[in-house]
This record gives structure tokens, sequence and C-alpha cells, in this order.
């Protein structure tokens, strides 16, 4: 056998490459995760400009509670981590309506009465039936490898028991959202309402949404969702000090130029300064696309990938801006994470419908004493955020458009704004589905993820997909759950 510099070189240190490396190194395995970046992170990633701290994305995590995904990943690394509860979870803006997500049914149910008196007993209804798909999957998840079954008593347990439960639970995998609103009505303020976290999840409306992931997202506030103190770097730096406590390694600045494969499996990696490295196991924390047509030049599996992409919709692409303001321009009713729709005629997506992360007025380690850090995303069509990130002076255009837009709402929010930033223009293509505008992998595109997503498995023995395109899903409570299924599969070897 060739030596081996390690046991496990993992691709990639987003939240499922450290996620997956922590539990390895926790396990015994002798992990090396390879970073192209200066920073870990990946979308989880902070960045400090000036006096303020900002996240790159959404800095709310579930999955905390009891039995749940994070939760059970912090209990075999034996982390702590300071964290604050968030209720509401959410706060739910349309033109007429403003709505609170408490973490309680009954105080969301008050809310949601309040806002459309006429609904009566339906939206119990509605949402007692997504309680119960959720509730039931919840369950489903604490069997041992339930997304990814392992030799043929684990596949015949999956077969017999899980799948049979799943459907029954809902009907039928093929169910959409919209076999809630069969409980309610089409409304169509309340359906926007109910659109606006589920596209912001998922990137569908509740409509198209597979029903089973609609109730999951639905069922995310009654979980209970938490807030680091300092932002996601805490989530972050705890997974480092975990898998470097037990040996693991990352090295920074460091770009794998290809998978190395013989007679059909992986056995390492070539770096871009043409240092080889070999490993028994190799884990991509990439983009499906990223990984067969950069990493390993495969045309004929890439044209596969290239062909189911033509059964999805066109990708959303998302675009943040960044803003520093006075608190004073915030109404004190506003919550720390809202999302908002300025328009009922338009559907649902481009930057009418925004999601604003604002940081909380007791952390100074995001912004200073009477000031606060907002991150502001949309979701754009793929042609229009390519546009967009093309120049300078387009991405100025359209970090004013959002503003306009975030202004309908927060209507003194130009007035007291100090610092501005938005989303950087790419420095190259980071997807090799860059013209078919998959730039991100599947993950972003409608109906590519979830149950429509990739396995850990690849094609290639000894190598492993974890991240947004791998089967469950995008955000880090799914991918998470990906990682901990993958440190299991590895580990019975």
């Amino acid at each position: 056998m060739a030596h081996q510099d390690c046991d496990v070189i993992i691709i990639g240190a987003g939240i499922g490459g450290l996620t997956a490396g922590a539990l390895l190194a926790r396990k015994g395995k002798r992990v090396v995760i390879l970073e192209q970046n200066s920073l870990a992170g990946g979308k989880l990633s902070v960045f400090e400009r000036g006096d303020y701290l900002f996240q790159t994305t959404c800095s709310l995590f579930n999955g905390f509670e009891l039995g749940g995904i994070h939760e059970r990943i912090m209990a075999q690394l034996d982390m702590l981590l300071t964290k604050q509860n968030q209720n509401p979870v959410w706060q739910l803006i349309l033109p007429n309506h403003r709505v609170n997500v408490y973490n309680e049914r009954i105080a969301l149910l008050d809310e949601l009465k309040r806002e459309f008196p006429q609904a009566g007993d339906k939206m119990k209804n509605l949402f007692q039936r997504a309680d119960e798909i959720e509730n039931g999957f919840f369950d489903m998840q604490q069997h041992k490898n339930f997304f990814c079954p392992t030799g043929l008593k684990e596949k015949y347990i999956y077969h017999r028991d899980i799948l049979p439960k799943l459907t029954r639970l809902t009907g039928g995998l093929e169910k959409k959202g919209a076999d809630l609103l069969t409980l309610y009505g089409d409304d169509q303020e309340f359906v926007k309402l109910l659109d606006l976290p589920i596209f912001f999840h998922s990137l569908l409306g509740l409509k198209e949404c597979p029903l089973l992931l609609a109730a999951y997202i639905l069922g995310i506030p009654k979980r209970g969702a938490v807030y680091f103190p300092g932002g996601n770097q805490r989530l972050i730096k705890n997974l480092i000090k975990s898998l470097e406590n037990n040996g693991g390694k990352i090295r920074y600045d460091c770009r794998v130029k290809k998978i190395i494969v013989e007679s059909n499996q992986a056995v390492g990696v070539q770096l871009a300064g043409g240092e080889n490295l070999r490993a028994k196991e190799i884990i991509a924390n990439t983009a499906i696309g990223d990984l067969y047509a950069n990493l390993l030049d495969d045309p004929n599996l890439l044209a596969k990938i290239s062909k189911k992409t033509e059964l999805f919709p066109r990708q959303w692409m998302p675009f943040s801006v960044y803003l520093g303001v006075d608190e004073d321009v915030l109404p004190d009713q506003l919550r720390d994470n809202v999302f908002l729709c300025n328009d009922y005629q338009k559907p649902i997506g481009d930057t009418h419908t925004l999601f604003i992360n604002i940081s909380p007025n007791d952390d100074p380690e995001r912004a200073p004493q009477g000031k606060r850090a907002l991150t502001v995303t949309a979701y754009l069509p793929f042609d229009k955020w390519q546009y967009a990130v093309s120049s300078a002076d387009n991405k100025l255009a359209l970090t004013k458009e959002i503003i306009r837009e975030l202004s309908r709402f927060l209507v003194f929010i130009e007035d007291g704004i100090s610092f501005q930033d938005s989303s950087p223009i790419p420095k190259q293509p980071i997807s090799a589905l860059w013209p078919q505008g998959l730039l991100s992998g599947l993950s972003h595109t409608p109906g590519g993820f979830g149950f429509n997503g990739y396995s850990n498995y690849t094609h290639y023995k000894h190598l492993w997909l974890v991240g947004e395109d791998s089967f469950p899903g995008r955000g880090s409570n799914l991918i998470s759950l990906s990682a901990l299924n993958l440190a299991d599969i590895i580990c019975q070897g």
C-alpha cells in the first residue's frame, strides 16, 4: 500500500467540512482540511469593516434542542457554546401585515388571528398538519444512517420501516406544500406570508415546495433557534478548536488542483503548487459541478449533472448589502431576523423580497454602542445577478436598488447609514456550471436539493460529498446532518 499522509483529506472548510472533520478527528482519524481562502467557515464566515462585524449570511441556528442535529454533534464533541435563544425566531412583514413567529404555537396563532381574523380554525388545522409531519420527520432523523443506509441490514430496515413511514406521513413524497392549503384556502396575502420563510430556505414558494420540506421549515421556530454572541465565528472557531485538539489540521490559502484517482478510487489530491497528498478517504465540501469538472475533470459525469439540471428552474443567486446604521432609525418593534416582501402582485423573489439580519443591541462585538450591523439579502434570478456583478457600476446600481426597497419599509434608513458595502464581484467563475446558471451548485436551484440532491456517495470509491449539494439539503442544520451521517459511514468502514 502506498504511503498515506493522513486518514482523511477534506477539501473545503465550510460548515460541512469542518463538522465532518471535527467528528472524524474525535473518532481518532488523522484529518487534514484544505481551505483555499485565508479564513474558514464558507458561507458562515464573518468579516470586519471598520467598527462593524458582518455576517455573510444568516446568524440564526436551529438544531440545538434536545435531540436536534447540532445538539447531537456538540455532545459528541464535548463542546460547550455560549448562545442566546431567539424568541420570536422570525418576523414576517408584508405591506399591511406584521407577524412575529414565536416558539410557542399558541402565541404564533394569536399573531396570525390578529392579522387574519377571518381564518378561524383553518389556520390552526394547517399548522397542526404541518407539525404532525415535522414531528414524524424529526423522530426519524434519530435513526442511525437515516439518509444514507449502509450494509444489507441498514438498507433492509430503511426500506421496511423508514421509507413507508415517510410515505404514510406525507401521503406520498411527491406531495407539495399546496396540500396544506386544502386545510386553509388560497388567500393571497396569507400564502405570501408563508412563502417568505419557505422561499429563503428552499427557493420555492409554499405551493411548489415538497410537503416534507415545507413542514420542516414551518417547524423551525417551534424547535427553537439560537444566536451566538459575536456571530457565526463562535461556532466556526469552536469546530476548529475541536478539530485541532484531536490532532486535526487546517491548511489555509491551499487550493486543490485535482483529486488523484487510481483504479476508479480516490487516493489523494494534487495542490496548485504541485504538492501531492495521499489519504484513505477524500471528502469534497464543494459544489457538485466543481467536483466533477474541476477536481476530477470528468466530462461524462458532468454531462449527466448538466442534464439533470435541465429539469429544474433557473438558479437564484444571493446578493447581500452590508450596512452599519444608527439604531435610532430602526423601529422599536423591529426584530433581529426579518423576512420582508414589499409587493403582493409580484412573484416571490428578487429585490422586493428581502431577508434582513440585524445585530442584537446587546452584542458589542458586532457593532459600536448606538449602532447596528445589518445584512440585507435578496435572491436574484441568475441573469440579473450575473449582470450586477459584472462591473463595479452595475453592483452599485443593484446596491442602491436594494436600499430603496428597504427604505419602503424602514423609511429613515438612508439617513442613518454610516457604513455601506455589498457582495464582492467574483474573481473567477467558482463553478464549472457557470454557463448553466449553477454558480453555487444545485443548492441554489429550486428542486435541485433535498430529496433530489446527491447522497454522500460519489461515482468513485473513497470519495465523498458533503455540503449544500449533498442530501438532505441546504442550511447549516441539514448540512451538519449530512456531515454527521458521513462521519458515521466512514468510521463504520
